[in-house]
């Protein structure tokens, strides 16, 4: 190969990687709430004693640390999207859902309503806006007994129908 084929491609590799890198960011940066359709916060840049109320919440009541990286919060409407609700993944891979993920059985379900409570079609778990502690901060939450999973949704997985499938043979291969 001459220098001038290898150059071009180092330049096509670097435009490549460039576009996959602004459209991470611009779905990151540009993500809407789907209550209001302001701009979603991270967690990460959110004031420290917010950020403390979240985990407060999901240690308190949900009974599990979430990941921090994955937690995005209106501050119009005051909605946390929490890490298994799928919403910052399909926002990241430019997809816009109309109902949420089941936080026991991986399910999406609908409507996702700011002001609606759902329960679940498939396993029957039942969801309702609940405020954290010290905070208006509200979340969508199941009950406080529920055993929410462990596993994380892979929303493009999700979508395809295989997720559930995945996560039985996770489960399968722990209780081994």
């Amino acid at each position: 190969m001459s220098d001038q084929t290898i150059a071009l491609l180092f330049i096509a590799a670097g435009i490549v990687l460039g576009l996959l890198v602004l459209r991470k960011l611009a779905g990151w940066v540009s993500m809407p709430c789907r209550f209001c359709q302001a701009k979603l916060t991270p967690f990460r840049r959110l004031p420290v004693e917010e950020q403390e109320k979240i985990l407060d919440y999901f240690r308190e009541y949900e009974h599990l640390e979430p990941n921090e990286r994955r937690i995005l919060v209106c501050l119009n409407c005051r909605v946390v999207h929490d890490d298994r609700s799928g919403v910052k993944e399909a926002g990241e891979q430019g997809i816009q859902l109309s109902g949420i993920f089941c936080k026991v059985c991986s399910a999406l379900m609908f409507p996702y309503k700011k002001v609606a409570d759902i329960t679940c079609t498939n396993c029957g778990t039942a969801y309702t806006w609940r405020k954290g502690r010290d905070t208006d901060l509200r979340f969508f939450a199941p009950p406080r007994e529920a055993k929410v999973s462990e596993h994380f949704v892979d929303v493009e997985s999700a979508l395809r129908g295989d997720f559930h499938e995945r996560v039985q043979q996770a489960e399968n291969v722990r209780h081994l």
